[in-house]
C-alpha cells in the first residue's frame, strides 16, 4: 500500500542519514526523531501560484490542517476522513491494519474519521548497508598519521567546522 511504502521510505532515509551524518548540530542529531502523519481527506480545493510554489486553498484544505490537531495519542498515524472512507471501500484500506474511529470538532462542524497507527512499520525497516568505498587504483605517495583521543564524530565535526 502506498502509505506504508512512503512511511517506510521516509524512516529508512532518516536511518541512513543518521548513520552517515557528520554535522552534530541539534537539527541534524535530532532528525532521526522526526515523525510522519498522513491525513487523507476528500473535498474541493483551488490552487494559486506564489513565485515557484503552488499553494492549495479552500474549506477542505483547512479541514485537513485542522485534523492534524486531534486526540490521537501517538504521533505517527494514517487518518482517513469518512468522506473518503465511504468512497474507497474500507476493505481496501483495512488490509493488515487496526483501524479506530474518532471525531474532531471544527469550525465547520464535527468530522468523523478512521485512523491507524503506523509506528509498528519501523520494526520491518532494514537499513541500507553503508557503501564499500574503495579506490579502484591507488598509489601510496606519502603517509602521515596522528592519533586523536576523541570519537570519530567529534573529530569530523571539528574538521568540517574548522
Amino acid at each position: 500500500m502506498q502509505v506504508e511504502k512512503m512511511f517506510c521510505a521516509f524512516h529508512k532515509h532518516l536511518i541512513s542519514y543518521d548513520h552517515r551524518k557528520i554535522c552534530q548540530c541539534k537539527a541534524c542529531v535530532s532528525a532521526i526523531n522526526l515523525s510522519l502523519k498522513v491525513i487523507t481527506h476528500y473535498g474541493e480545493f483551488a490552487s494559486y501560484n506564489v513565485k515557484q510554489f503552488n499553494k492549495l486553498i479552500g474549506k477542505d484544505v483547512i479541514v485537513a490542517h485542522q485534523l492534524l490537531k486531534n486526540n490521537i495519542d501517538q504521533h505517527e498515524y494514517w487518518l482517513v476522513t469518512n468522506d473518503l472512507w465511504q468512497n474507497e471501500q474500507p476493505a481496501e484500506l483495512e488490509k493488515g491494519m487496526q483501524w479506530n474511529l474518532s471525531t474532531k470538532q471544527t469550525e465547520n462542524g464535527e468530522i468523523s474519521f478512521h485512523y491507524t497507527q503506523l509506528s509498528h512499520l519501523k520494526e520491518e525497516i532494514v537499513p541500507d548497508q553503508p557503501p564499500h568505498l574503495e579506490l579502484l587504483s591507488k598509489v601510496k605517495m606519502v603517509s602521515v598519521f596522528k592519533d586523536y583521543d576523541v570519537d570519530v564524530k567529534t573529530l569530523c565535526y571539528t574538521v568540517v567546522h574548522f
